[in-house]
């Protein structure tokens, strides 16, 4: 049963849903750390079950044959009345975004181990984030080797005042 919650909301006993990690995040906001607004969105995993138990994954010529007919049959699930409540623009790109994330998931599994009962078990919960404009994308975290923070970015720039920020901000979140 696929399940949203704002990331604000999350708390300890969300976490067999929607991952530590979110959880972790729901405890920073409520903290009063900025954290973006947004979305934990659970997989649906019985659908996601229901689609693949009808293709046949047990022979690897036909594998990928039978991938891009899933990825033709997801395409046509409907998106869920809680997603279009939370995500007023942009809902269908925002849900196939994150149906395609977790086929792709069930993807690595198949690769891995083959097919197997309860391979869409366990997916990862998605988090989907509403920001206007992205300046900069990256990671930030603190390093106990080295005692001090450090900053990643992967994408874009950053002006050093925003830096500090970030510098500051983790090292609270570390307390």
């Amino acid at each position: 049963m696929l399940e949203i919650l704002p990331i604000k909301f999350l708390r300890d006993e969300d976490a067999l849903i929607f991952g530590s990690l979110n959880v972790a995040l729901g405890k920073l906001a409520r903290a009063g750390l900025p954290v973006a607004s947004g979305i934990a969105v659970s997989p649906p995993d019985l659908h996601l079950k229901t689609v693949m138990d009808h293709y046949d994954f047990g022979k690897r010529e036909i594998f990928e044959q039978s991938l891009t007919l899933v990825k033709k049959e997801i395409e046509k699930t409907p998106i869920p009345a809680e997603l279009e409540k939370e995500v007023k623009k942009h809902v269908k790109k925002i849900w196939l975004t994150l149906l395609f994330a977790w086929l792709e998931q069930i993807k690595e599994r198949l690769w891995k181990d083959g097919f197997y009962p309860g391979i869409t078990e366990g997916l990862d919960p998605r988090l989907v984030i509403f920001e206007k404009k992205v300046q900069a994308s990256g990671s930030a975290y603190f390093d106990t080797l080295q005692d001090d923070v450090v900053i990643n970015i992967k994408k874009g720039k950053l002006h050093p005042k925003d830096l500090k920020k970030i510098t500051e901000m983790v090292s609270l979140a570390n307390k």
